[in-house]
């Protein structure tokens, strides 16, 4: 498969099974299972299994620190001359 200027071996990039899933997040399965069935995480059903690109999640991942980065000190709205 073909992303932007990479090529991305597909089989060595899906995850498959819950089992699979958890494994690389760090969760267990009950934990993994609420959070596909749920949508918080960027997981796909095909048949009866759930399947998850590791770098879909990688990238989910990254939008949310993107999204949570506190301000830096001395932004212009926190800075104050004395």
């Amino acid at each position: 498969m073909h992303q932007g200027s990479e090529f991305v071996n597909v089989s060595s990039d899906t995850l498959v099974g819950v089992a699979a899933i958890a494994t690389f997040i760090g969760k267990t399965a009950r934990q993994t299972t609420h959070l596909v069935e749920n949508r918080r995480i960027p997981a796909f059903k095909l048949g009866d299994r759930w399947h998850m690109r590791k770098s879909t999640y990688t990238a989910h991942l990254s939008r949310l620190e993107a999204g949570s980065m506190p301000r830096l000190a001395g932004a212009a709205s926190e800075h104050h001359a004395a």
